[in-house]
């Protein structure tokens, strides 16, 4: 299928690059100004005749000359504006396919408004790269009208949001969203929710920061997303409302209310949303060890019911400070159920034993989180901004495990044991932060403090049944503490002289932690402390060649600490021969990255990157007692990553735009696990293509589709291509009020996954998948005033040790 899948890719751009080249021509001119003289950085664009909406945008070069290739037959208006000119609109213009290809001859006429009359405003680019990010600008994009946040970030360079609307920068999923500089603090599902609801008219414009600064978190590799909200005086309520359902192989249904109210010294919202549903995967597991074979076929099931609630206030004391509250809630209730079998036998015999386990887990989850913050901005480009954070997790789970030998034919027991397990955990955050940002030496000058305090407390109880008894084992059972303390500060600067702009950033954080385990039988892993410092340079340089190119280069050093789970030492059983552990030892991982970024014609955007991993962990897998198998995030490798990243948006028709890109890259994976070297050297690819095609009557199509090509997982597991076609028809009512939306998701059901590992005493075949293939219905409505200032997002300090919260 994924062949066919592929096949059908390929065929598909063929025809319709075909069918675009064979009716389009090309449209050129020149814009000339007072005594002849040619303008060179004027802006040309080329508008649909019937409604004036944008095709395709220009900038003259340094001759004065501009060119459109490739524009389809229809009829069209050039529209041409430069600084210190007033603006020009051109007859209609037919191409068909007798047009003879003349040249356009545009002359623009002087303002003939005084100089203190008038205020001149350069109109900016729709791509631009500066030192440290590339800037997409909202207003000039070809087509972000009627759009939401989610959407506009699928147009974005090098940016891509698949199916289940998790978002990705140059093919790491890793991604920090921040609202106004600030972290937005939610998970993908959330997050999503909330992009969705977030109009294009209120964006002034994205922010693509693959090598982040010193001012942000060191904390993740992928980068930051930055959305820069337009500012609003207006006053007022607004709000917005949802209802989803889905279904897959088990039914699911969601619903979210959304209020925002302004005045003029208050801004208080809040939002509110519940989702309820089932959803089912499947994993099956061909396992040779020491010459015996284990072929395992498993069914899980979640079934949860989730309540969230965010609610907050501004207070907006004069036209420079504003001091604001906020508290994010969300509960969880639900159960996890797995139903596996196991065939047992030797590798090259029958299968003699079948071993038919389960584990039922009803679970409950809160994830609370408060922030204070005060802001100051005055006019001569003074910032300060304070963030006060506390946050708790709360997790508690019982575990139901029994556990049956039958023989081949599962008539009759050979052996039974059951056990039971309970795990409470708490985690407490807490973090304090400050930045400051002036002007200095015709830049920006920028410094900052922050302090992290976290404690986990993770209990792990594990019991023997045995005759409907349950009898604690204390040598499964323990209890880990960790606590650590981040403490940072960082310098940054940033000019731009002429052409050239520069920034240059260094980060310093110094981390202390321990970790305790108290159990009935010391180990020699029962406290680990550690006590580091760490430095953390980045920087940037870009260079406008001229109206065409531009050019950039970046780069950082980032941190990936584990997650708080991972360090606790415990073993956790999920079956009689399968079972995971921490690891106290764990060790963070360092990654170095340089970019070098080519933008054209604000059109097509190109990134060479190179990324090296040092001390990489990921999740192994391995042997221990001859016929069991567990599973642990070791630090095992170091990995050099080689990645060319493309962009570029494909008008095919005035109706009918594709938003393309197409990333690919070469990895060297060499690991160390306890003396077994591995040297994994791979080309990986992902193609990704979303077509919006507009239809009579406020509907829209959209077809979504990407395809991934092969990749190692956990150092040993050698993924198979997959890939995805997704299909949605969308219909506005009401004044563009109530949005309707029906999509079916994997229509081809090509996402499930394939993987194989041959290491060392054990080989592996596996795969599986969810239910990726799903029919949605979704309404949404927005009401009251749509120009009302929305929500002011702030940072929270703590962002970066909550996102290492497994489950959360």
């Amino acid at each position: 299928m994924n062949k066919y899948f592929s096949f059908l890719i390929l065929v598909i751009a063929f025809f319709t690059l075909q069918s675009q080249h064979l009716m389009a021509q090309n449209l050129e001119g020149k814009v000339i100004g007072k005594n002849g003289k040619f303008l060179s950085g004027a802006t040309v664009a080329l508008l649909n005749f019937s409604d004036s909406s944008l095709v395709k945008g220009n900038i003259t070069d340094e001759n004065g000359q501009f060119i459109f290739e490739n524009v389809i037959l229809g009829k069209y208006l050039l529209q041409c504006s430069v600084v210190g000119y007033e603006k020009y609109f051109s007859n209609v213009i037919d191409l068909t396919q007798g047009f003879s290809g003349d040249k356009f001859q545009i002359q623009l006429q002087e303002l003939t408004k005084g100089i203190k009359e008038i205020k001149v405003l350069s109109k900016k680019p729709m791509i631009e790269v500066k030192a440290d990010k590339t800037v997409f600008n909202v207003e000039q994009s070809i087509n972000a009208a009627g759009t939401n946040a989610l959407d506009l970030l699928r147009k974005s360079p090098g940016v891509r949001v698949d199916k289940d609307e998790n978002i990705e920068m140059r093919g790491k999923n890793n991604v920090q969203i921040y609202i106004d500089g600030k972290p937005s603090y939610l998970d993908n599902k959330d997050l999503s929710a909330m992009l969705k609801n977030m109009q294009s008219s209120d964006i002034e414009s994205i922010e693509l920061i693959s090598n982040p600064s010193a001012k942000y978190d060191a904390e993740g590799n992928a980068g930051i997303i930055n959305i820069r909200l337009k500012k609003n005086k207006k006053f007022g309520t607004n709000g917005s409302a949802s209802i989803g359902v889905a279904q897959g192989k088990y039914f699911k249904q969601n619903a979210s209310l959304t209020l925002n109210n302004r005045n003029k010294k208050w801004n208080v919202f809040g939002t509110y949303s519940v989702n309820n549903g089932k959803n089912y995967n499947y994993q099956n597991f061909d396992r040779i060890q020491n010459n015996n074979r284990y072929n395992m076929n498993s069914d899980n099931y979640n079934d949860d019911l989730t309540n969230a609630l965010k609610i907050g206030a501004d207070y907006y004391a004069n036209s420079k400070s504003v001091f604001g509250v906020m508290a994010n809630v969300m509960n969880t209730d639900g159960e996890f159920v797995s139903r596996s079998k196991t065939y047992l036998g030797a590798e090259n015999g029958p299968f003699t034993q079948a071993l038919v386990a389960a584990n039922n887990i009803r679970g409950h989850r809160v994830n609370a989180n408060m922030n204070a913050n005060y802001k100051y901005e005055d006019t001569l480009g003074r910032t300060l901004n304070i963030d006060l954070d506390y946050g708790v997790f709360n997790s508690t789970a019982r575990s139901f495990q029994p556990n049956t030998y039958w023989d081949v034919d599962e008539t009759s027991i050979q052996s039974k044991s059951i056990f039971k397990n309970y795990t409470p955990t708490q985690i407490h955050i807490y973090s304090g932060k400050m930045d400051y940002e002036q002007n200095l030496w015709k830049g920006k000058l920028g410094i900052g403090l922050k302090s992290a305090l976290v404690k986990t407390d993770n209990d792990f109880k594990f019991y023997d049944v045995v005759n409907e008894l349950d009898t604690l084992n204390l040598n499964r059972s323990n209890h880990f503490v960790y606590t650590e303390n981040v403490n940072a500060a960082y310098l940054n600067y940033a000019r731009s002289i002429k052409r050239f702009s520069f920034q240059l950033g260094l980060r310093a954080e110094h981390t202390s932690s321990e970790g305790a385990l108290s159990s009935a039988f010391p180990l020699s892993d029962d406290t680990v402390r550690r006590n580091y410092i760490n430095l953390f340079p980045s920087g940037g340089f870009t260079y406008e060649i001229n109206a065409k190119h531009t050019l950039g280069i970046s780069f950082s050093r980032r941190i990936d600490r584990p997650n708080y789970q991972d360090l606790n030492p415990f073993e956790n059983k999920l079956d009689e021969l399968t079972y995971e552990k921490g690891n106290a030892f764990l060790r963070p991982q360092y990654s170095t990255s340089f970019d070098l970024t080519h933008t054209f014609m604000q059109y097509v955007t190109t990134t060479l990157n190179y990324t090296r991993i040092t001390d990489m962990f990921q999740q192994t897998t391995d042997t221990t007692e001859f016929s069991r198998t567990y599973v642990m995030q070791k630090n095992f490798a170091s990995m050099d990553m080689i990645g060319l990243n493309i962009s570029f948006p494909v008008p095919v028709q005035k109706w009918w735009m594709i938003y393309a890109n197409v990333n690919a890259g070469y990895n060297h994976l060499q690991a160390n696990f306890e003396g077994r070297i591995l040297s994994n050297r791979y080309w990986t690819y992902t193609l990704y293509a979303d077509n919006n095609i507009t239809l009579p009557n406020d509907y829209s199509l959209n077809i979504t589709g990407w395809f991934t090509g092969p990749a190692y997982w956990g150092g040993t597991f050698l993924l198979k291509p997959m890939g995805s076609l997704d299909l949605g028809v969308q219909k506005v009512l009401m004044q563009k009020r109530l949005t309707l939306k029906l999509s079916l998701s994997d229509l081809f059901k090509s996402q499930a996954w394939y993987a194989r590992s041959n290491f060392g005493w054990l080989r592996i075949n596996a795969n599986g998948n969810n239910e990726s293939r799903q029919l949605r219905l979704n309404a949404s409505y927005r009401f009251g005033k749509s120009s009302v200032e929305r929500s002011r997002e702030r940072s929270r300090g703590a962002e970066s040790e909550n996102n290492r919260i497994k489950g959360k």
